[in-house]
């Protein structure tokens, strides 16, 4: 998720000549944009960082001591996937910004943290053509990603023990996995049936294996089958 936060004397948001969101005096303007991996995590991290971070001087004068919502100002969260734009040439390309069905619901999500955590919250209306103005005090401008800035995709996912079958028409399937290995082949191909989180499946691997050997087929049965870990 990325947020362009601009700190204001004042700001407003219309819709078709009709006004939406209006704040006097000074405020916070969020703008948002969602990317297509964004989820509650995201949310919650900047609907954090949006409220805490220091913009503000104190009564001393101090720069940069006092945050939204230490003052208690208005909020305006204003949604702009355009914030995902690339350019193509020289045409913006959206194609990296969460499609707008689901981005609708987590800025939804994004407008109700922030409410959670501060009294005076406005909205703009999302997917609308939206007059946005402010008189930016400063200029004072921050650009924030979640995924950049601080929340951290799963971490990969651990090894897993498989076990091998000793024969084309024996197969051990291990919960989540399953294992074919023709005795007579070079190679053991390992197929993962139901993919880790964050795994884009199904996953084939090859191992190389020793060449074929003559085996006493119920003594090898008997001894159970082999394992690797992977």
């Amino acid at each position: 998720m990325r947020l362009v936060l601009q700190r204001a004397a004042w700001a407003s948001v219309s819709v078709a000549g009709r006004r939406v969101a209006e704040a006097q005096g000074r405020c916070l303007v969020i703008l948002a944009g969602l990317g297509p991996e964004d989820d509650e995590r995201d949310i919650a991290w900047c609907a954090d960082k949006a409220l805490n971070v220091k913009l503000w001087p104190d009564e001393e004068g101090r720069d940069w001591r006092k945050s939204a919502s230490d003052l208690g100002v208005a909020v305006l969260a204003v949604s702009q996937f355009t914030l995902f734009a690339r350019l193509n040439g020289r045409r913006p390309d959206f194609s990296k910004a969460m499609p707008p069905d689901a981005a609708r619901s987590l800025f939804a999500d994004f407008v109700h943290a922030l409410r959670a955590a501060h009294a005076r919250v406005l909205p703009g209306e999302f997917g609308e053509h939206m007059a946005v103005e402010l008189h930016n005090d400063g200029p004072v401008t921050i650009v924030l990603d979640s995924r950049e800035n601080g929340v951290t995709l799963p971490p990969p996912p651990k090894a897993r023990r498989v076990h091998t079958a000793h024969s084309a028409d024996d197969t051990h399937a291990a919960r989540g996995s399953a294992v074919t290995a023709p005795i007579a082949a070079d190679v053991v191909r390992v197929s993962i049936a139901e993919a880790p989180a964050g795994w884009a499946g199904p996953l084939m691997l090859t191992i190389a294996c020793p060449p074929p050997r003559p085996v006493d087929r119920k003594s090898d049965l008997r001894a159970g089958p082999a394992s690797w870990d992977l």
